[in-house]
């Protein structure tokens, strides 16, 4: 995003500054797909353990903590002394 005539340390970086046009938009859409996804991860997590319970005869504990991590996410950061809002794209 060289319109804001940034010199950012990657060229996969993008600076979105926060106060310009669509930025609310972009930050609530984000936050609602987030969400959506951890549900989608928590509903497919117990489907699946309902169907291994479905044909493991032997009763077993599945109470553990999973791994949730999503590949693309915005999150509100402390960098150099300043809060600002982090996009990761992986």
């Amino acid at each position: 995003m060289r319109k804001w005539f940034l010199n950012l340390p990657d060229e996969d970086l993008a600076y979105f500054p926060e106060g310009t046009e669509h930025f609310d938009d972009y930050v609530e859409a984000v936050g609602w797909a987030q969400d959506y996804a951890a549900l989608n991860r928590r509903m497919m997590m117990t489907n699946v353990i309902r169907a291994i319970r479905g044909v493991i005869a032997k009763p077993f504990d599945a109470e553990l903590e999973a791994i949730n991590c999503h590949h693309n996410y915005v999150r509100r950061e402390n960098h150099f002394g300043q809060n600002v809002l982090v996009t990761r794209i992986r």
